[in-house]
């Protein structure tokens, strides 16, 4: 009877306190009274012996594994997560350059979601083949980001028109997304795709695309590309070029002047009056499967062309014209993994899977989107960045990068 009491009487007087105030006292009193006289409920020496082995059987045992997805992600975890309330409770303990956006409710800061823009590469759409129907160009890709906390704008320029008209198409979509849904001081991240990441870089420096934190160019042919080299040779030759040029059609006329761009000799002429602008910081990676047998059966007798003339590379672009800025990695991709396009031979040459190239995007908008340097960040030291060497053509991971990557040899700048 005592125990009940002791068990009733405490939570009852609380109750009453809380819910009537004053005007409880003289009940609130007589049932803390009782519960101070009631002797507390005694427990069982073998219960409590049981209890205090289980827990030290529970301390001594090793956590669970973690799944390969949920570790990638532990890695990964945006910054626009990482750097918000769970971490800094107070404005001293922000990082640099993170200021808070205006007080909730209960006193808590929020902090603003980071702005990415996928932007696409030559021949390229925001889905292929269909407007409605088409693969999406980034398949599974802005669905991903925004689960991680990112606001995603997929953009859409003319798919085979000169650099020019691309990049003031991008530069417009970029502004009209800016004042009807970020804000004139939100900067962005832009992650550009082959031929979008010079896009990208006209837009930036011709048409004063501003409020850009990084660009990461993912195999953008910057020194241009042997492919486009053979290609146009061919057609002016034999006519093509004139033949492209006279079908009314946009996507054919504007081929030979956009595929022009992609040449070598373009490309030293556009790097020349493209300066990089101080105040955005240029990220690179490429891409290199390592041999004609893991490479995409498409895109097999670019990659031996290309690996006649350059050396490693995605079966488009060399990993020598891919670097632009400071050079972050070679990514186990060629052109069309970098899409996400789905290949039914993936399976059988060992290719990353769709997942898995959901995942390389979400540690490449982490590192673009992180306050620190790439190579000091979190993902990196626990091994979540490939890297190859450009001279051996080998790929080496996680743990063995440390004594390569030197700020002297990580950077490459154009």
């Amino acid at each position: 009877m005592a125990a009940a009491t002791h068990r009733v009487a405490a939570p009852l007087a609380g109750i009453c306190a809380s819910r009537f105030g004053s005007a409880s006292a003289p009940l609130v009193a007589a049932l803390s009274a009782s519960s101070a006289s009631a002797p507390a409920p005694a427990t069982p020496i073998a219960a409590t012996a049981g209890a205090a082995t289980a827990t030290a059987t529970a301390a001594a045992m090793p956590p669970p594994p973690l799944s390969r997805r949920a570790f990638v992600g532990r890695c990964c975890a945006p910054p626009c997560l990482a750097h918000g309330r769970r971490f800094y409770g107070s404005d001293a303990q922000q990082p640099a350059g993170r200021s808070p956006s205006s007080s909730s409710r209960s006193g808590m800061r929020s902090y603003e979601r980071k702005a990415i823009v996928l932007h696409h590469g030559f021949f390229g759409a925001k889905r292929l083949g269909h407007d409605v129907y088409g693969v999406p160009y980034f398949r599974g890709v802005p669905k991903e980001l925004e689960e991680q906390g990112y606001d995603v704008l997929v953009t859409e320029v003319p798919a085979t028109a000169s650099i020019l008209v691309r990049a003031e198409a991008l530069a417009e979509q970029i502004h009209l997304w800016r004042k009807n849904v970020l804000g004139p001081d939100r900067k962005i991240t832009i992650l550009a795709h082959s031929a979008g990441g010079l896009d990208a870089r006209c837009a930036i420096s011709k048409f004063g695309m501003s409020k850009v934190d990084t660009l990461l160019t993912i195999s953008t042919p910057h020194h241009g590309t042997p492919l486009a080299d053979l290609l146009l040779g061919i057609g002016d030759t034999t006519g093509l070029t004139g033949l492209c040029q006279s079908i009314p059609l946009p996507f054919f006329a504007d081929l030979p002047d956009g595929g022009r761009c992609l040449s070598t000799q373009a490309a030293r002429e556009f790097n020349a009056s493209m300066p990089n602008n101080p105040e955005v910081r240029y990220y690179s990676v490429g891409g290199d499967r390592g041999s004609v047998r893991k490479t995409s059966p498409e895109l097999a007798t670019s990659y031996l062309y290309v690996q006649a003339k350059e050396g490693p590379n995605d079966g488009v672009v060399s990993v020598k014209s891919a670097q632009w800025g400071t050079y972050l990695e070679t990514l186990p991709l060629d052109h069309l993994h970098q899409m996400n396009f789905p290949l039914p031979h993936r399976w059988l040459l060992g290719a990353p899977s769709y997942k898995d190239v959901l995942l390389i995007y979400r540690r490449l908008a982490f590192m673009a989107c992180s306050p620190e340097t790439p190579f000091a960040t979190d993902a990196y030291r626990r091994g979540g960045v490939h890297r190859s060497s450009h001279e051996s053509g080998s790929t080496t991971k996680g743990s063995q990068l440390g004594a390569r990557l030197a700020p002297s040899n990580a950077a490459s700048t154009a």
